[in-house]
């Protein structure tokens, strides 16, 4: 596997090498970040080249610029209503003759080397200027802080290996720039003193915030033309040199606690990583994304503001720091890995941003609950269905009575309500959704009646809110019952339509009909073989890559999510290698390639997040309507010959604490999660001929079994208990 516009010379699952003689032009940044505020990281071992998105992805101007970025102040400052970077860094150096500027820079270095470490949330750049010094650029933002730990060390160099005496002496300058790329004011006012910047901003809000800054050298810190500077001595020498530096985004922290900031970052960050699911076994750079994608997710946000897709990554649009429908796709991985705690600050964020009356939820808000979308052009329904399934397979993963009561269900019951009262009408006897829809607010004018994705999508919310009011003791909803009863799919013998009168290969956009099993789960509402046909009448590449001349990860993704769910697992393992082999810089996913004008610029968190599903759904499989768990029942051939290890996967009320199997044997461990429930168990059996061979055993004692000889497949129920070992031997 090759990860586009890089140069990775070593992997491992928690950490990549990149390296090259020269400084690349064209390398993706990586990131840094607290969950609260985050810095994109250049080839320049700060911010001074700005490149990597903009001239690799051939994007729109200014898009992705590279700043420092907090989720929490939006301006107009850069753009209208959007979010407003505290600013960027960038550095100059002077060396015994040698002038090093971000304008000269890639002629000036070479041999460039950048590490990142995912479970330290550190990068580590080094590059050699001239044939003088090198100079190694070591930052760090600590996790749930909003704080830059830089680290700078310089050592002389000499290409003939001779001691250099005297050290070397220079200048350095470490600028933080507030202002726009273009050289716009990020602020109103600045008052400048011994203890940093105040800086105050007329935004959304009226906004003030302090910088302040630390070092152990003597640097001369100072403020002039929207520049926060340190002006400082270095020597270059036969020993490495290090200056340490702090900046503050809250003004309350400073050098002397970087030791203790250290340590908590490295072990909250691995903390994070202990809580979420494992995988062992895969190939490597599987191994890589998985862990990454967590990090970005663990760097990137705090969900108490929303999960704005395109922020805090790449800049300036990022949809106006919006939370819109993509969040469902993510979440919903990231649920399937663990992540119970990000997902109930986020459904508690939901709450507190539904409107009481009319629609519950904008297509895109931003953290004050502020519609970014003009009500002219609100026309895409989904991102009701969006977040009120997030909430649904909240409580199917977890089964968390009390959220389903304070959170879950006045979700799905505004969202329910006001469908069923706004968007749905009876023709012939039978009910559809007679408002039009868009597949996306791109488009101009809404005109697809009863379009299938939405309408599914939709039924299945109603049926789990009346589900939910049966689980609640709650009289169930009349209209609702009656929709869910009697509601039209448009079809024919062959096909299911896209939306009325309108197939899949008329329709101006692709067809979401091949993901209708993810992630609407509407089998019960589907005829499966006749989905059967539909999904392979419309294939990816017909839909996508030849109809838009495009392929879409994230889509990908849901589409192999889709054919696992559906039985079809080598076809869905094809399309999860498909969308694992676009990938970019330090493991970066895309919205659409080969290259876009757009901003949905790696990392799309989108895609992300339903790279984690279909991680998942490739070994364990589950649905929101029966208690069967499947592992690795449905595994892809790819994975038959190995030792796999998953561990820490919660499903169904039930925690897998570690699912193993070898050649010889399957082990599976389970811990109650949530409410006890009888649970039917499909497990893979290990490489047996006959279920004579076959031994099944919980907590130590047999137990009966079925064996399917032609899935290779055993088949047990149980009570979910505090523990359950379960072991699946050959003889």
């Amino acid at each position: 596997m090759s990860f586009k516009d890089s140069c990775i010379t070593q992997l491992t699952p928690f950490s990549l090498t990149e390296e090259s003689t020269r400084v690349p032009e064209n390398n993706f940044p990586v990131y840094i970040g607290s969950g609260n505020t985050v810095m994109s990281v250049d080839s320049s071992g700060l911010q001074s080249l700005n490149h990597g998105v903009q001239h690799a992805f051939g994007c729109m101007p200014h898009a992705g610029d590279m700043y420092v970025v907090s989720h929490g102040m939006i301006s107009d400052h850069i753009d209208p209503m959007n979010v407003l970077p505290y600013g960027y860094f960038t550095w100059n150096m002077d060396l015994e003759g040698i002038r090093v500027t971000p304008d000269n820079l890639v002629k000036t270095a070479s041999n460039f080397t950048r590490k990142l470490f995912l479970d330290q949330g550190r990068v580590i750049t080094k590059l050699l200027i001239g044939l003088t010094a090198t100079v190694e650029f070591d930052l760090c933002m600590p996790l749930t802080q909003n704080c830059l730990i830089l680290k700078l060390r310089v050592k002389g160099y000499d290409y003939e290996n001779k001691p250099i005496s005297p050290a070397r002496t220079g200048r350095m300058s470490i600028k933080f720039h507030l202002l726009s790329r273009e050289g716009k004011k990020l602020y109103d006012e600045v008052a400048f003193s011994d203890s940093g910047l105040t800086v105050s901003v007329r935004g959304l809000e009226d906004y003030q915030y302090t910088i302040k800054a630390e070092s152990d050298t003597k640097a001369d810190f100072h403020f002039a033309d929207g520049s926060f500077s340190a002006d400082f001595d270095i020597q270059a020498g036969d020993t490495e040199k290090e200056y340490t530096f702090l900046y503050d985004f809250v003004g309350k922290l400073g050098i002397l606690d970087i030791p203790m900031l250290w340590e908590q970052n490295v072990a909250l960050r691995r903390e994070e990583y202990k809580q979420l699911a494992s995988f062992e076994g895969l190939d490597q750079e599987e191994e890589f994304l998985y862990h990454n994608t967590q990090y970005l997710l663990m760097s990137g946000f705090d969900f108490s503001k929303g999960l704005p897709i395109g922020m805090p990554f790449y800049f300036p649009w990022c949809w106006k720091a919006s939370t819109f429908w993509d969040s469902h796709f993510v979440m919903d991985g990231l649920m399937r890995v663990g992540g119970k705690k990000q997902a109930d600050i986020f459904l508690k964020f939901l709450f507190d941003a539904m409107k009481p009356e009319e629609k519950p939820f904008s297509w895109m808000f931003n953290y004050k609950a502020v519609s970014t979308v003009a009500d002219e052009h609100d026309i895409a329904p989904l991102v009701l269905c969006a977040h009120a399934m997030t909430a649904i397979k909240h409580y199917e993963y977890f089964r968390d009575h009390k959220m389903l009561k304070e959170i879950i269900y006045p979700i799905v019951k505004r969202v329910s309500e006001y469908a069923a009262a706004h968007l749905y009408s009876k023709e012939d006897g039978r009910w559809i959704l007679s408002m039009p829809v868009s597949n996306d607010v791109v488009e101009d004018e809404a005109q697809e009646i009863n379009q299938t994705f939405t309408t599914l999508w939709f039924l299945v919310i109603f049926k789990k809110l009346l589900a939910f009011q049966n689980i609640l003791g709650l009289e169930q909803d009349s209209l609702l019952q009656d929709i869910v009863n009697n509601h039209r799919i448009e079809q024919d013998d062959c096909e299911y339509y896209h939306c009325k009168d309108q197939t899949a290969q008329t329709c101006k956009w692709a067809s979401w009909i091949p993901f209708l099993c993810y992630p609407t789960e509407a089998m019960p509402f589907l005829d499966m073989g006749l989905f059967d046909k539909t999904r392979e009448k419309y294939t990816y590449e017909d839909l996508y890559m030849e109809k838009q001349g495009s392929y879409q990860p994230w889509t990908e993704f849901m589409q192999a999510n889709s054919d696992f769910r559906r039985g079809a697992v080598e076809e869905g393992f094809r399309l999860r290698q498909l969308g694992m082999s676009h990938v970019f810089g330090a493991g970066f996913f895309s919205e659409i390639g080969p290259r876009q004008q757009t901003c949905g610029l790696p990392p799309y968190i989108s895609a992300h997040g339903t790279f984690l599903s279909s991680l998942v759904y490739q070994f364990i499989g589950t649905s929101i309507w029966n208690n069967e768990i499947q592992i690795f029942a449905n595994m892809p051939k790819y994975y038959e010959d190995r030792c796999l290890k998953l561990t820490n996967i919660v499903c169904r009320a039930v925690k897998i604490v570690k699912a193993e199997i070898t050649p010889g044997w399957t082990e599976v461990i389970l811990e109650s999660a949530g409410e006890q429930e009888k649970l039917q168990l499909c497990m893979k059996a290990p490489s047996a001929v006959s279920s004579e061979r076959i031994k099944a055993e919980v907590n130590g004692c047999k137990v009966p079994f079925l064996y399917d000889r032609e899935k290779h497949t055993v088949t047990l129920e149980i009570t979910s208990t505090k523990r359950a070992e379960m072991t699946i031997h050959v003889y």
